[in-house]
């Protein structure tokens, strides 16, 4: 299957998580909490290391899909996705979320497995997080009418930086094998 990349027009394969240090037990790896509007606490992933290890970007990516929720979902919460996100997903996302509130359009959406496969050292100090997801939504019209709605499997490759205050930011996702239904 053709490689997808994922950006504003991608209605059923975009979301988020955020990120701050709070010391939390795990070795290597801190979490926080952000709370949203909605008050739903999401937990940011920093590293204390340069190196993104296979618990960090699970973390990373479970958190990531967290955050597109709540930004696509009917209160357009964005507050979590500068804390994840870098450009240009971060400008796509935006985007997007203003496209939909201007519209009326918001996701339901339900995020079933997550599974990263690799990580992998990628160019210019970013890595690349290879993962298997699962995931079900429904897009709801302005008048609360379920638009359209998919359930799908797919893999993606994530490519994933540092940021200086040592937190993780998702700055591209790249679609594959995308099986969607009706």
């Amino acid at each position: 299957a053709a490689a997808v990349v994922v950006g504003i027009a991608a209605l059923s394969t975009v979301f988020g998580r955020p990120a701050a240090k709070v010391a939390s037990g795990q070795a290597g790896a801190a979490t926080a909490s952000v709370k949203s509007s909605d008050s739903k606490a999401i937990k940011a992933v920093a590293s204390t290391t340069s190196q993104l290890d296979m618990r960090t970007a699970d973390q990373l990516i479970r958190t990531w899909q967290e955050a597109k929720q709540l930004a696509l979902g009917p209160n357009y919460d964005t507050t979590a996705l500068p804390t994840l996100l870098a450009d240009p997903l971060l400008s796509e996302m935006r985007a997007k979320v203003s496209k939909f509130q201007q519209d009326g359009w918001f996701t339901r959406y339900k995020l079933q497995r997550v599974k990263v496969v690799d990580v992998a050292p990628g160019s210019s100090g970013t890595y690349v997080v290879s993962a298997v997801l699962e995931e079900s939504a429904s897009v709801v019209g302005a008048d609360g009418q379920q638009a359209e709605s998919y359930k799908s499997s797919y893999d993606a490759q994530y490519q994933v930086m540092q940021a200086k205050d040592g937190s993780w930011k998702v700055m591209r996702v790249v679609v594959q094998g995308s099986e969607q239904g009706k």
